[in-house]
């Protein structure tokens, strides 16, 4: 018969103590420490939820629980899960699901509005075309157009992080 091994877990008195204080199972207490080394991650999870006010959402709302966070978000309640986990915050997370803003409060520009693209609304696509390709050309592409409207799409992601950092 063997018997439960003996953890120290440093800043906590065991196993069971760690799992209080988290407000996990001791079976993730123990996952944690196989799969990670410490509990940093859980305690950074922790410590997002501790806040009386609610999780703070990247643009300063806050959301009562995860599972309401992960739908305000537009995201999966794992990958808000993940991200607290990970970060502690949800700062940047589903950044890309929801789009960005300009910093003026315009809509940004996206390459369908470029002269000489269209969106490809059709059905199936070719095997030959790359899969992320939702553009096809029009005829008479603009090259300088393109190239352009990702310059200043790239100004404006650059102006957006020196405006949070």
């Amino acid at each position: 018969m063997t018997t439960a091994q003996t953890v120290h877990i440093p800043g906590y008195a065991n196993v069971n103590d760690a799992a209080a204080r988290l407000g996990v199972t001791s079976s993730a207490i123990r996952h944690h420490l196989r799969a990670y080394g410490d509990l940093s991650r859980l305690e950074r999870y922790a410590a997002a939820l501790a806040d009386p006010l609610g999780i703070e959402l990247p643009d300063g709302a806050r959301a009562a629980s995860p599972a309401e966070a992960a739908q305000l978000l537009g995201l999966n309640h794992t990958t808000v899960y993940t991200h607290l986990c990970k970060y502690g915050h949800l700062r940047g997370a589903g950044f890309l699901q929801r789009g960005r803003v300009a910093a003026d409060g315009d809509r940004p520009i996206s390459l369908a509005e470029v002269p000489g693209l269209e969106p490809y609304l059709g059905g199936a696509r070719p095997e030959t075309a790359p899969r992320g390709s939702l553009m096809v050309s029009a005829g008479g592409l603009d090259v300088e157009a393109v190239i352009a409207t990702i310059r200043q799409c790239r100004d404006e992601v650059l102006a957006a992080r020196e405006g949070t950092a």
